[in-house]
């Protein structure tokens, strides 16, 4: 899976690999596969680059045709199938303005294709186990954060140098049975410190990763959510369904909340 917000990328889309990116701002992401841009497009990954020749791309410096939007693109590659035959049957084009166009711009068309166009074929070596999320030296990023005077992010970072240096066991909560238990748990003890993983420190536009629910220090729980799924390939509950779950815990002022940054996480819950 590549994560990025260049849909650009969907031309690397292929049956071994995907693109997650945003939707909606940064509020949602969605996973796109070659059936997701079929159905998007009417047409495959691979005529991604296609279209960007010919509709341009102002993000990326990509000419295109002047007056060719992605509209007008789509018709053209269904029709004709690549930038290359649009080309070499221009007088096959019914419109006569933008067959003028085609034939007026048409080295700019096959210089926005090379472009458009991701290189593959790129020397490198990798090794995937560096490529696993791992905890980070927190020790180390607080050096970093304090000589680049990231107060906000010190404040976040402190509590994990201490919780760095005491290992505790979590229980995974991948099922929606195991989460029914961890809910009764906490109807029947009446209080749960929780703490939000999150993708950012911005509560209006961060997703949540995960949900770390704790009783005492040999009773933790660690709910993976969506994206962390796509991180570690575990099995997990989808966001909406844990958070609904979770609401009556959350809204039973019966019920004592322990976490720390607690503005922060109200925000995001109330989102």
């Amino acid at each position: 899976i590549i994560v990025t917000g260049d849909k650009d990328a969907f031309q690397l889309i292929t049956p071994h690999t995907k693109i997650m990116t945003t939707i909606k701002g940064v509020s949602e992401v969605k996973i796109y596969d070659e059936e997701d841009i079929r159905k998007k497009y009417g047409v495959g990954p691979e005529k991604i680059v296609d279209i960007l020749a010919l509709k341009g791309d102002v993000s990326d410096n990509i000419p295109g045709v002047p007056g060719v939007g992605e509209k007008t693109a789509l018709a053209l590659i269904k029709e004709f199938g690549s930038v290359e035959n649009i080309l070499n049957n221009t007088d096959k084009i019914s419109k006569n303005i933008l067959r003028e166009q085609i034939k007026k711009y048409e080295n700019q068309i096959k210089m926005s294709k090379k472009l458009a166009t991701i290189v593959r074929e790129v020397p490198m070596e990798y090794d995937f186990d560096s490529f696993k999320v791992k905890t980070p030296n927190y020790e180390k990023l607080w050096k970093v954060f304090k000589k680049l005077e990231f107060n906000n992010l010190l404040k976040k970072i402190n509590p994990q140098i201490n919780q760095a240096k005491k290992k505790l066991k979590f229980n995974l909560v991948e099922t929606e049975e195991k989460l029914k238990g961890v809910i009764n748990k906490i109807i029947e003890r009446k209080y749960f410190a929780f703490y939000l993983l999150t993708s950012s420190c911005n509560a209006i536009s961060a997703n949540i990763f995960g949900i770390a629910l704790s009783f005492k220090d040999n009773e933790n729980y660690y709910i993976p959510l969506f994206s962390l799924n796509l991180l570690e390939n575990t099995k997990c509950l989808s966001t909406e369904l844990v958070l609904d779950q979770l609401r009556s815990c959350f809204e039973n002022k019966g019920i004592s909340k322990i976490s720390h940054y607690l503005k922060f996480t109200f925000v995001l819950l109330r989102r």
